[in-house]
């Protein structure tokens, strides 16, 4: 939210056209409120505006079409208007034109055929043709006519998806706002502008984003922000699958250093093996073993000036993490086969699905070094947690299939089954199941059976133990090892445990809901959550 007069509201969103629409707004009110929405969270927009202590005079919405929750967006405009806010809606090129009758109800629609969105507006305020007006005009007509932009229009529209990424994948406002002044002729342009369309054009676009409205996603993206200006390394937590990439790669992009490399580092393939750990982190001079004939940079050299995302560092072998700890406290490398240490500037962003002070703990992992990374942290939630975010995800990964000729479409039953599945394999699982589904031919919710009949089938079977062994002591050594297990092989995710274990208990008080749980100090809600039909795996119950 900007700081500007709320007298006069702009809603708009991340397209061109939307922008110039609004850049011409503001030449008519220079020092209105600008409010970022999408087609999918309009609604939620006009809502918030309604949570202001005074209400707008006047919320001009341009550039703004409806995907979904069209009833929501009208019920909103009406409260608007209740509460005394004059709403204007422009729209130039007819996406909105059935919905007509239903907006001249609850505002003033100017729905005209003006070949953009930005026409519509200058024609309705009757705005002077400067310089700055044509300019704009002449941006959105390209962009909404779909012509090939030219290149001085590129760069605008460049510079614009830029910003717009930056607000949509971690709610940072400024940089779009800076977009629209200059495009109303409030600011001019800089070299750091310019440097900013030059990092937008060498990075790949195509990378996922976070999505997602929920509390958890949106203070995610809050202290990603806050934390990404930082050099301090960062410890990113949460389980497979959940999105720790994602989130250092932001970090990386809301941070000085976004304009230099983003390098990831699998450390999962480094684990017992000390000398290929050195070698990719640290580099190695020529001759320093047999086939080195000439001298390579480690990972820490390639990222200099940038980021250097260490996935599942848990792994790495304990002599490769006191070098490590070496580095993050020097800042300096010393490659294999030589004794000179080389300077190295890179931020370090670590990710693992494990419990480091258990393994601190168990002798697995350095203390130190844990602490050395851990100076900032963030925690990545499992999907489940956030299932309100399904249907942007979906909506994206859905997006993604449609540019491979695949379709899938989702009814009733598809997001039923969505939201009672617990997603143990999180965003990456979700992936996976619409592609499976979309290939096959199946709906999402007959793939979301099958997946957890295997699922349940193996957890079975892991239980099972040997033929011709009793019940009681299948049960009693799967619950053995799921409680106390020897080997890292055999810790399960809690999840699985906890739900094991109220299983069991569930099971000692002969299904009395209520024993069980004034045993074990949860809700009647709780206990029968996590023991519900199909969530018992434990032989038995």
């Amino acid at each position: 939210m900007s700081t500007r007069d709320r007298t006069h509201v702009i809603v708009t969103t991340g397209g061109l056209d939307g922008a110039c629409a609004a850049a011409a707004l503001l030449l008519r009110h220079p020092e209105a409120e600008v409010r970022i929405t999408s087609q999918h969270a309009v609604h939620h927009c006009l809502a918030n505006l309604l949570e202001q202590e005074t209400a707008p005079a006047e919320v001009h919405v341009c550039g703004v079409g409806i995907q979904d929750n069209l009833e929501a967006a009208l019920d909103a405009l009406g409260r608007l208007r209740r509460q005394g806010s004059k709403v204007t809606w422009y729209c130039g090129r007819g996406y909105l034109d059935t919905h007509e009758p239903a907006f001249e109800k609850v505002c003033l629609p100017v729905f005209e055929e003006a070949g953009s969105n930005t026409a519509v507006v200058a024609q309705r305020l009757r705005l002077p043709r400067t310089e700055v007006l044509e300019q704009l005009l002449s941006l959105a007509e390209a962009f909404a006519r779909k012509r090939k932009l030219t290149e001085a229009q590129a760069f605008w529209n460049d510079l614009l998806q830029s910003a717009s990424n930056r607000f949509f994948r971690l709610g940072n406002e400024a940089p779009f706002l800076r977009v629209l002044s200059l495009l109303a002729g409030q600011a001019q342009l800089t070299q750091a502008d310019r440097d900013e369309v030059t990092h937008f054009r060498q990075v790949d676009q195509s990378k996922p984003v976070l999505l997602g409205r929920s509390p958890a996603l949106k203070r995610l993206r809050t202290l990603i922000e806050r934390l990404g200006p930082f050099d301090e390394p960062v410890l990113v937590l949460g389980p497979t699958g959940a999105g720790k990439e994602l989130v250092a790669r932001a970090l990386h992009e809301a941070s000085p250093r976004r304009h230099h490399i983003f390098l990831p580092v699998n450390c999962a393939i480094l684990g017992g093996h000390t000398d290929l750990a050195h070698d990719r982190l640290f580099g190695h001079a020529r001759g320093a073993y047999t086939g080195a004939d000439r001298p390579a940079r480690g990972a820490f050299e390639e990222a200099t000036g940038g980021t250097l995302f260490l996935d599942e560092v848990a792994e790495l072998p304990l002599s490769t993490q006191t070098q490590l700890l070496r580095v993050l406290e020097e800042g300096t490398v010393t490659p294999l086969g030589t004794m000179t240490p080389r300077k190295v500037d890179v931020r370090i962003v670590a990710a693992t699905n494990q419990d480091l002070l258990a393994l601190v703990a168990q002798g697995r992992f350095r203390e130190d070094l844990y602490h050395r990374l851990c100076v900032l942290q963030l925690e990545v939630p499992p999907l489940r947690e956030h299932l309100e975010d399904a249907r942007a995800l979906v909506d994206t990964l859905l997006s993604n299939l449609v540019s491979k000729d695949v379709r899938l479409k989702l009814g009733p039953r598809d997001w039923e089954a969505i939201q009672g599945y617990p997603w143990p394999g999180n965003v990456r699982e979700l992936a996976s199941m619409l592609k499976r589904a979309a290939y096959t031919g199946d709906t999402l919710a007959e793939v979301i059976a099958q997946e957890a009949a295997h699922r349940e089938r193996s957890e079975q079977s892991a239980v099972d133990g040997p033929p011709g062994q009793s019940r009681q002591a299948r049960m009693r050594s799967g619950l053995a090892t799921l409680f106390h297990p020897t080997s890292p092989e055999e810790v399960r995710p809690f999840d699985e445990v906890q739900r094991a274990f109220m299983t069991h208990v569930l099971g000692l008080f002969g299904g009395n809901y209520t024993q069980a749980r004034k045993a074990m100090g949860v809700s009647d809600n709780t206990l029968r959550r996590w023991t519900r039909p199909g969530q018992i795996n434990l032989p038995g119950w």
